[in-house]
C-alpha cells in the first residue's frame, strides 16, 4: 500500500468465472454466498457507491451488485489487498473441452 492511497480497485481485462448471465437482481446475479457457490473470486468488502456490497463474484461479468451485464470496476478498502479465486474442480484427468468460463484477468491501482 503507497502512501496517501487507501484503497484499490480492479478492473476487468476478461472475465468468465461461470455461465450466469447477471441479467436482474434475483435469479441470476452474479454477486452473493447464496448464488456464487462452486466457481467465484472472493475480494473482500467491495464498494459500489460508498456501501459495502456483496464479496463473492461469479458469472460473465463482474459488477459489485451482480447486475446488470456490465463489468464495473470494484473497489475495496479492507486491508491487506487480496483477491481469491474459489473452483468447483475435483476430477483429474485429460482437460474438458473449452467453455464460455475459462477464467479472469484483472487490473488494479491504488486509490485514495
Amino acid at each position: 500500500q503507497e502512501e496517501g492511497y487507501c484503497c484499490i480497485q480492479y478492473t476487468v481485462i476478461s472475465y468468465a468465472i461461470s455461465a450466469t448471465t447477471c441479467a436482474d437482481a434475483t435469479d441470476n446475479r452474479c454477486s452473493g454466498a447464496s448464488v456464487c457457490t462452486i466457481d467465484y473470486i472472493l475480494i473482500p468488502n467491495a464498494i459500489t457507491s460508498g456501501i459495502v456490497s456483496y464479496d463473492r463474484f461469479c458469472g460473465v461479468n463482474l459488477n459489485a451488485v451482480g447486475f446488470p451485464t456490465s463489468n464495473v470496476p470494484i473497489i475495496t478498502c479492507d486491508l491487506p489487498f487480496e483477491v481469491s479465486h474459489v473452483t468447483g474442480i475435483n476430477v483429474v484427468g485429460p482437460p474438458a473441452a473449452v467453455t464460455a468460463e475459462d477464467g479472469f484477468q484483472l487490473s488494479y491501482s491504488q486509490v485514495a
